[in-house]
């Protein structure tokens, strides 16, 4: 996803003709956590080796079965309709496909109980409660510069 992300801010750049700074995830995190980071071999190895995400587990809630996710918890809940689906919304108006976004868009759409990406369009119900630039009509990436 995070290389959909680039190529996203490239399109963008080259279609507006300015400078975005958009860090990859792995740079992202090199830059925030720095020295604390044992290893950057890659963004696996930060993740496990980081102090910053020690501890750190999804939410879960109990049911017959045990566990499974709390898929209403806020990590779902707020970073789809204001982040990846707001990624996902100006990728369509720079023309770059997102292959790796849209299946995890789509399954955790689903998952959550929510509609953004409809066949391939960012048309879904729950667009009204978002981020995404679709939601206030927008169809060239020009139309986010005031």
């Amino acid at each position: 996803m995070s290389d959909e992300i680039q190529q996203t801010a490239k399109a963008a750049q080259k279609e507006l003709g300015v400078e975005l700074a958009v860090p990859s995830l792995k740079e992202f995190l090199e830059n925030s956590y720095g020295d604390l980071i044992p290893d950057r071999t890659s963004l696996k190895t930060i993740f496990r080796t980081s102090p910053a995400y020690q501890g750190l587990t999804h939410p879960m809630t109990q049911n017959e079965n045990g566990f499974s996710p709390d898929f209403k918890n806020r990590y779902l809940t707020e970073d789809l309709p204001h982040g990846l689906a707001v990624v996902r919304g100006i990728a369509a108006l720079v023309d770059v496909p997102t292959p790796c976004i849209d299946e995890v868009l789509t399954w955790s759409q689903k998952a959550c109980g929510q509609s953004y990406l409809v066949d391939g369009k960012m048309t879904g119900n729950d667009i009204s409660h978002s981020g995404v630039p679709q939601r206030f009509g927008f169809k060239d990436i020009s139309e986010l510069i005031f």
